[in-house]
């Protein structure tokens, strides 16, 4: 819908949930996100920035054809990269020279060189675009190519407030699932306890000495009784 642009903004959340996802921001789409209005919460209550939740990502998709690229074919591809490692650079030449911002034209566009560096930040290493080349192209693309070119805004997928809520909240789940778990287990020790306890009772009801002697009769005459487990049950009898 509307007219369509070289590249595809995305905002995005990474290592989320249990299993350390990246997650599209709602913000994407203009919409209110979770995980933002946490970060927001922890800020305003004090929290040092570095130990917040991380704020979304600035990323871009684009369609493109590799050109002489020893790993890919020259055929339609999507590319996601973060916003500094390329757009940033791009937005640099295209600031100093404006009119090449037909680039992506089919019929009338150029063909971009780029090379890039090693770059690292925290013991990670990235590709850092360093120069974009703007070169003509040997053959004019036809406007059809355009139909073959798959919608970005269809190329990934947005949770709803709800399930991106959930999944970001993945890790306090499970603390209170592994919670319960202890809950029943302790419940499940108190209930085989009980039951041991019920198969020491007479036919009458009345509850019997674990160690063959006389409830009630005999409290307090063994070593044993100190840490009998009717010892209660005993002593009142006596």
């Amino acid at each position: 819908k509307g007219n369509p642009w070289y590249k595809r903004p995305i905002w995005v959340h990474r290592s989320i949930g249990t299993d350390n996802d990246s997650v599209v921001c709602l913000k994407t789409i203009g919409k209110k996100c979770p995980i933002c209005i946490y970060r927001e919460e922890q800020l305003k209550g004090g929290m040092d920035y570095k130990e917040a939740i991380k704020k979304p990502q600035l990323r871009n998709l684009y369609c493109l054809i590799p050109k002489g690229h020893k790993d890919y074919d020259e055929e339609i591809h999507i590319w996601d990269i973060a916003n500094g490692n390329f757009q940033q650079e791009l937005d640099n030449e295209l600031d100093e020279a404006p009119e090449l911002g037909i680039f992506p034209d089919p019929a009338d566009g150029k063909t971009l060189r780029i090379r890039f560096s090693e770059d690292s930040f925290l013991g990670n290493k990235f590709a850092q675009a360093s120069r974009i080349d703007f070169e003509d192209r040997k053959k004019k693309y036809k406007d059809s190519i355009m139909d073959k070119a798959p919608n970005l805004d269809e190329a990934f997928t947005v949770l709803s407030y709800k399930d991106l809520e959930q999944k970001f909240l993945e890790i306090e789940n499970e603390e209170e699932e592994e919670e319960q778990t202890q809950s029943e287990k302790k419940r499940k020790k108190k209930s085989l306890k009980k039951k041991g306890k019920e198969k020491k009772v007479d036919k009458k009801g009345k509850k019997k000495c674990p160690h063959g002697h006389k409830l009630g009769k005999d409290f307090d005459d063994f070593d044993d009784c100190d840490k009998c487990e009717v010892r209660k049950a005993c002593e009142k009898e006596s």
